[in-house]
């Protein structure tokens, strides 16, 4: 599902979470790497939702979201208090989006379902931290964060223009 590209401060810090925190980098790795396909999921939809060929903004419901590319490319590890281990892991994706838009019709008496797709392309970083009382090998993983994103948008096969989900001023989660 990922690839790793990785410098040898990084793969150090991966040894650490692997012979110090006692777990593997892939049951690590599950929740947020699931907590990221919601984050480009809503990324998505917000951008799916801004789609507009002269109809106005639909109501996206998004489906799918398939990865085409997921590279963690930067993992740093801080040993802050005794026994407590933070590790940080950043990276890059691609994915395409596919959901449904409603929205009204163009003489606005009726209610039309489209296919909405997107494309999308950004970067993530995210922390995993394991406190002295955790049980050996569990690592927590607070949020997930979009440090970068960008997606093109499709209403039924017309084209949106590229859209950047992440202004200076926009907070996340």
């Amino acid at each position: 599902m990922f690839s790793l590209r990785l410098n040898e401060e990084a793969r150090t810090a991966v040894a650490i979470l692997e012979r110090v925190g006692g777990g593997t980098l892939e049951s690590a790795l599950c929740m947020p790497l699931s907590d990221l396909l919601s984050c480009i999921a809503k990324a998505a939809e917000s951008a799916l939702e801004h789609h507009d060929d002269g109809m106005g903004a639909p109501d996206v419901e998004s489906g799918e979201v398939e990865l085409s590319n997921l590279v963690i490319d930067a993992v740093s590890y801080d040993g802050t208090t005794p026994g407590v281990m933070e590790l940080g892991f950043a990276g890059e994706f691609e994915a395409w989006v596919i959901g449904t838009a409603a929205r009204s019709s163009a003489n606005g008496d009726e209610l039309e379902y489209l296919q909405a797709e997107a494309t999308a392309t950004g970067r993530f970083s995210f922390s995993l931290v394991r406190e002295p009382d955790d049980p050996i090998g569990e690592f927590v993983c607070d949020s997930v964060w979009l440090d970068e994103f960008a997606a093109d948008t499709w209403m039924d096969g017309r084209r949106s223009a590229p859209w950047n989900y992440l202004t200076e001023d926009d907070d996340q989660p």
